[in-house]
């Protein structure tokens, strides 16, 4: 009798154990890694004044930073200009990039060697944290850290909801708040293993962490090569154009579905990575008919606050005016598409100005068009291109078919097989 009660004085303790502990798992990773989280600031030199906060953590046997590459991208494109800082055990030590993934958006820092007597290498940064090496379970319980506003290291607890559903650069969704200073943190389950990297936040508990498999990949490949010192701004290039050239080769593998617009057909959802959306409106007092449908990949990469790439759109425009005469109908489309622009963001010092060629063709399908074909270059990245094409049926008198795409960052030989692929697509009913 006293062996069974022993039994189960210890089978109810062991099942007990786990709920405690993991009851004091937000106390328990903070007592664990609080020197090992830090604020990472980005600091123009001429003003001395900091430019830009996030937060970044302890990797790699203790010897690197895990961070954000938007947070350290005003470094890596002007690093004449600013500094990295991060405070350690009270003192102030500069750091640089040693690598990056700009498509993931992550970087990994190194101390500076300010001289060749520096003994940078040797700053103590506390207990590297481990990577997860098995899947996180849907619904298990994460915990974000970083450096909210400037106000200190904060442990925000989630959820970890897998990845983004029909996403092609693959993101985490963790219901939790991750705010302004935590981009970079480190996201880490119960036994306090990273599972992602705070990356962004969608509001109202919604958050994104890019997946803990992406920063191995980087680690592994920087402790892979012989040489460390790589141009960055090569290598960011090289990324973008791999990932870009992926996606595109994804639509043009796959089959085009087409769905009828008002008297035409036109592809609709091509591949599971982009979202569509539709709307159509009839005004009886003009008597003219409108149907829209557009896609998108829904994500882009960053290269710095006003420069963005590898966006994909497409979009078709039905219009049809059977009581207006045809020259009223041209003008209409003209107005409507004189102003339209890419899908991603750039400035006249990030790229070129748009070269364009604009002709008159008549497309397999017998749909007779006037097309704009543009494409403006990457300074930076000089094999990249944002291409913009625009085409507007001109055969019939009373309806007007109009197609359009935005490629950003593609190659030109890819940005050309998209194209044609694309002009083969649509016909009148």
């Amino acid at each position: 009798m006293l062996n069974y009660f022993l039994s189960a004085c210890i089978l109810f303790f062991l099942a007990v154990l786990p709920l405690a502990v993991f009851g004091q798992s937000a106390d328990r990773v903070y007592s664990l890694h609080r020197d090992s989280v830090f604020q990472i600031r980005i600091v123009e030199i001429n003003s001395g004044s900091q430019a830009m906060l996030g937060s970044g953590f302890v990797v790699n046997d203790g010897n690197l930073i895990a961070t954000n590459y938007h947070v350290v991208s005003s470094k890596v494109l002007s690093p004449e200009k600013y500094r990295i800082e991060i405070e350690i055990a009270g003192k102030q030590h500069e750091f640089e990039v040693l690598d990056l993934d700009v498509v993931a958006d992550l970087a990994l820092l190194k101390p500076a060697q300010i001289n060749d007597d520096s003994d940078s290498e040797s700053i103590e940064m506390g207990l590297a944290f481990q990577l997860a090496k098995s899947d996180t379970k849907k619904g298990e319980k994460v915990y974000s850290l970083g450096n909210p506003h400037d106000i200190g290291m904060t442990v925000v607890e989630g959820n970890y909801n897998g990845y983004v559903e029909d996403r092609f650069l693959p993101q985490i969704h963790f219901s939790g708040a991750i705010n302004s200073g935590m981009s970079g943190g480190p996201a880490v389950n119960a036994a306090a293993e990273v599972v992602g990297i705070n990356v962004a936040t969608g509001g109202n508990q919604i958050g994104f962490l890019v997946p803990v498999q992406k920063l191995q990949e980087l680690i592994s490949r920087n402790l892979n090569e012989s040489d460390n010192e790589v141009d960055l701004i090569v290598r960011m290039g090289k990324q973008i154009e791999d990932t870009t050239t992926k996606m595109v080769e994804s639509l043009l593998q796959a089959d085009w579905p087409k769905q009828t617009i008002g008297n035409a057909n036109a592809p609709a959802k091509i591949v599971d990575w982009v979202e569509c959306w539709g709307n159509s409106k009839k005004e009886n007092k003009s008597k003219i008919q409108e149907i829209s449908r557009g896609c998108n990949n829904g994500s882009r990469v960053y290269i710095d606050s006003g420069f963005n790439t590898g966006h994909i759109e497409y979009e078709y425009y039905y219009v049809i005016t059977p009581d207006w005469p045809a020259a009223s109908l041209y003008r209409y489309m003209t107005n409507q598409t004189s102003h339209a622009l890419p899908g991603n963001s750039a400035r006249k010092k990030d790229v070129s100005n748009y070269k364009c060629l604009n002709k008159q063709v008549a497309l397999t399908s017998r749909i007779n068009q006037r097309i704009n074909f543009c494409t403006r270059r990457y300074k930076r990245f000089e094999q990249l291109y944002d291409v913009f094409f625009i085409g507007v049926s001109n055969d019939r008198e009373d309806q007007v078919l109009m197609q359009h795409f935005t490629l950003a960052g593609v190659t030109e030989e890819i940005s050309l097989a998209f194209l044609k692929k694309f002009m083969e697509q649509v016909s009148w009913q």
